[in-house]
C-alpha cells in the first residue's frame, strides 16, 4: 500500500466524519480498492473521457490502490494521471479485489459495479440507469458525474449509513434546473461570457476551470486572482494540480489550464481587494466568481457591484453554490454573509486561537510581518502541540498560519482547542465547483437562464447522507444589506444603466 505523501491532509478531510484515528484509517485503506472499468468511449474526447479521467483523478487523491480495467488506452491515459498525483499509487488491471467499481462508458456492468454518466445537462449514477452513451457534450454534467461517483465509492467503503452498493438510490441531476432530466438531449452552445474575474483559484476554483477550459465554443477573458503558491497539502482536492506542481502559483496552475482554449486570462497574484484597488476597469467588470476562503473577500466581490457574482463554497460536510444580482427580491451575496450581532474580529479571532495577544497579531497582520520562531512556539503551547509541530510555519504570515492551522488546512490533534481541524472532501470541492462553472453560463446566456432554475442558491448540506431531493432554495434580502441602501442602489444604476428590467 502506499499512502500519498500528503496523506495527513486526507486524514483531515474523513477522520472527524468517520470517527477514526488515522491509524485505524490506514488499516481499512490497506484492505480497500477503488475500482474504475472503463468502456471504448472513454478514449474519444467527450463526455465519458471527461468522467474517467476526473474520476481517476479524484480516487487518487484518496486511495493508495486503485483498480482500472478495460479499454487498453483509456487505461494508459488515466493511469498517467493516478501516477502524477500520487508516483507511489499501486493500480491493478482486474476488478477482482475491488470494493466497488464504477462502470464508465460501458453498459454491462458486474455486481460490485455502477454506471456512471452524462448526456446533455443531466449527471447519473446507479444500478439501474441506461447510461446514453455518446450524449450531448457537456463538461458540467461529466463533472457532476464524476464527483458523485466518487462520493458513492466512498459511502460504499465505508459503509455510512448502508450496508452496500445495492443500497444506495441512484441519483439522475439536471444542472439545468436541478430537477431529474431536463437538458438530456440538449447540445451546449457557444459563447462569449465577456469579463469575468475568478477570485479563488483553490480546491473549488480549480474544478471550474477544468469545466470551462471544456466548455466547446466558449471563449471570454478571465482575470485569475490568488495570491498564493500550490502546498503539498494542496493536493488532498485541488484537482488540477499534481505532484510537479508543489511550489506554483495557484494563478500559474489556473493559467496552464487555459492555455489551449479560447478563454484569454490575465494572472492577478494577489487578493480581491488588491486586485480592485489596481485593474482599472472595475468600474465596469461585469461578472465575478468567488470562493476565496474568508467572508471579506466574498462581501468584497459584491461591494465591487458587478451584474453577476456566482459564490462557491464547502463547508465541514456540506457545499454549496448561489448566483446573485444586486437588485431584485431576492438576496445579493452580501445578504449571505451578513453579520446578525455584534462578534469578535477575525485579528480578535486569530488572536484568540493562537495565544498571541491582540495587539501584536493585529500588528502582525496589517504589516504582513512573518512569524519567528519565538512566535510559533507560542502557537504550540497554546495549542497543546509538541515542541517542532509546526516548525514549518516559522516564517509565515500570522493569516497563514490561522487559516491553515485552525480552520483546517492541515491535520493535526489540536487539543488546546478541543477539536480535530476537518477540511472537505476532494469530491466534496470538486462538486461545488463544478457547479459554480455551470451558473456563471447558465446565467451569461438568457436561453439558458430562461430554463434554469429561478432559486439563487443550490445546497447538499450534508455530504455523509445521499444526495437531496430538493437542491435548490430561495433566500430573501436581508434588512441591513447593501442592498438595500439606496446610496449602493443609485451607484449600481448608474453604473449599468440600470432602467428596472
Amino acid at each position: 500500500m502506499a499512502l500519498a505523501p500528503f496523506f495527513s491532509r486526507a486524514y483531515s478531510a474523513v477522520g472527524a466524519h468517520l470517527g477514526i484515528t488515522r491509524e485505524e484509517l490506514e488499516k481499512a485503506l490497506a484492505g480497500c480498492v477503488a475500482g474504475v472499468h472503463l468502456g471504448g468511449a472513454c478514449t474519444a474526447e467527450g463526455n465519458e473521457k471527461w468522467i474517467a479521467e476526473l474520476l481517476v483523478n479524484l480516487l487518487a487523491r484518496f486511495y493508495p490502490t486503485l483498480s482500472i480495467s478495460g479499454d487498453e488506452s483509456a487505461y494508459e491515459n488515466t493511469s498517467k494521471i493516478a501516477y502524477a498525483v500520487n508516483p507511489d499509487i499501486e493500480i491493478q488491471r482486474s476488478q477482482e479485489k475491488a470494493g466497488v467499481a464504477a462502470y464508465v462508458g460501458e453498459a454491462n456492468i458486474k455486481n460490485n459495479g455502477f454506471s456512471v454518466a452524462a448526456s446533455g445537462w443531466v449527471a447519473q449514477i446507479g444500478r439501474t440507469i441506461k447510461p446514453k452513451i455518446g450524449g450531448p457534450l457537456n463538461p458540467y454534467s461529466a463533472g457532476a458525474a464524476a464527483a458523485l461517483a466518487a462520493w458513492r465509492i466512498f459511502q460504499t467503503i465505508f459503509n455510512l449509513k448502508t450496508t452496500s452498493v445495492l443500497a444506495l438510490p441512484d441519483v439522475s441531476l439536471s444542472l439545468l434546473d436541478y430537477g431529474s432530466g431536463s437538458g438530456m438531449s440538449e447540445s451546449l452552445p457557444p459563447m462569449n461570457l465577456g469579463e469575468v474575474a475568478v477570485a479563488g483559484l483553490g480546491a473549488v476554483g480549480n474544478p471550474a476551470l477544468w469545466a470551462w477550459a471544456r466548455h466547446p465554443g466558449l471563449s471570454g477573458e478571465f482575470h485569475l486572482i490568488d495570491p498564493e503558491n500550490i502546498e503539498l497539502s494542496n493536493l488532498q482536492r485541488y484537482c488540477l494540480a499534481f505532484h510537479k506542481d508543489v511550489g506554483m502559483g495557484k494563478a500559474q496552475l489556473a493559467k496552464r489550464e487555459l492555455l489551449n482554449t479560447k478563454l484569454s486570462h490575465r494572472l492577478w497574484p494577489c487578493s480581491l481587494e488588491h486586485f480592485a484597488g489596481n485593474y482599472g476597469g472595475i468600474g465596469k467588470l461585469p461578472s465575478i466568481c468567488v470562493s476565496v476562503d474568508n467572508v471579506e473577500g466574498r462581501r468584497t466581490a459584491q461591494a465591487l457591484l458587478p451584474r453577476l457574482v456566482v459564490n462557491g463554497w464547502t463547508g465541514d460536510s456540506g457545499l454549496g453554490v448561489s448566483w446573485h444580482r444586486f437588485l431584485g427580491d431576492v438576496a445579493c451575496l452580501a445578504c449571505l454573509y451578513q453579520p446578525k450581532n455584534i462578534s469578535l474580529s477575525q485579528t480578535e479571532l486569530a488572536a484568540q486561537a493562537l495565544g498571541i495577544p491582540h495587539e501584536q497579531v493585529t500588528m502582525l497582520w496589517a504589516t504582513e510581518k512573518r512569524l519567528e520562531e519565538e512566535g510559533i512556539k507560542t502557537i504550540e503551547t497554546h495549542l497543546g502541540l509538541p515542541e517542532g509541530k509546526l516548525a514549518d510555519w516559522t516564517g509565515k504570515r500570522v493569516q497563514d498560519v490561522y487559516s491553515g492551522v485552525i480552520c483546517g488546512m492541515v491535520g493535526l490533534d489540536l487539543s488546546g482547542v478541543g477539536r480535530v481541524a476537518t477540511v472537505p472532501l476532494a469530491h466534496q470541492s470538486v462538486l461545488a465547483g463544478i457547479l459554480m462553472a455551470a451558473e456563471l453560463v447558465k446565467r451569461s446566456a438568457p436561453d439558458l437562464e430562461s430554463k434554469s432554475q429561478s432559486e439563487p442558491l443550490i445546497i447538499w448540506d450534508d455530504i455523509m447522507r445521499t444526495p437531496p431531493k430538493y437542491w435548490v432554495v430561495n433566500r430573501q434580502k436581508e434588512p441591513e444589506c447593501i442592498c438595500k441602501d439606496q446610496t449602493y442602489q443609485d451607484v449600481y444604476k448608474t453604473k449599468w444603466c440600470w432602467s428596472g428590467s
